[in-house]
């Protein structure tokens, strides 16, 4: 600490305060994964997991989901409370200072730490039960438009039809 020569704005006293919820899948994360409720209409974010994150213990795939919800978020979320509802109980204990003797997990913790310092935002976790977690059954829902074949499977089609 000696040497930093950063600061840590403090929080402007506008009293913003969004309950956002958050899931992760083996293969998704968000709603459809998360849901961060604005003014006009909720916004709706998820995506899926690369080939490497797919390998990922699920505890450390929920924190990411967090990371990358917020990373999603419009910039106006930002400077505010952030009252984040997840079924993860090891996300929860993470985040209050618990510690992990994971190391995927502590990284993933560790950008959260960044995007929540970045925004200046107050991230409180509560637990929720997965039938209860309105993120949950969306964040396992995978498209038929947004599937595809492995790569033995598709060499399997172009052998017995043929094509590039």
């Amino acid at each position: 600490m000696d040497t930093w020569t950063g600061h840590v704005s403090w929080r402007t006293e506008k009293h913003t305060r969004i309950s956002v919820e958050s899931d992760a899948s083996g293969f998704g994360w968000g709603r459809g994964g998360a849901i961060i409720p604005l003014s006009d209409k909720d916004l709706t974010v998820r995506d899926y997991w690369s080939q490497e994150e797919m390998k990922l213990h699920i505890s450390t795939k929920e924190t990411l989901a967090v990371v990358r919800l917020l990373e999603a978020a419009p910039a106006q979320v930002q400077d505010c409370r952030i009252d984040l509802m997840t079924d993860s109980q090891v996300l929860i204990h993470t985040w209050h200072g618990q510690g992990s003797k994971s190391q995927e997990l502590s990284d993933a913790t560790k950008a959260l730490l960044g995007v929540v310092s970045q925004r200046n935002l107050h991230l409180e976790l509560f637990h929720v039960a997965s039938k209860e977690n309105a993120a949950d059954e969306p964040s396992r829902y995978l498209s038929k438009s947004e599937s595809m074949l492995s790569r033995q499977e598709w060499s399997r089609v172009q052998a017995v039809f043929g094509g590039r």
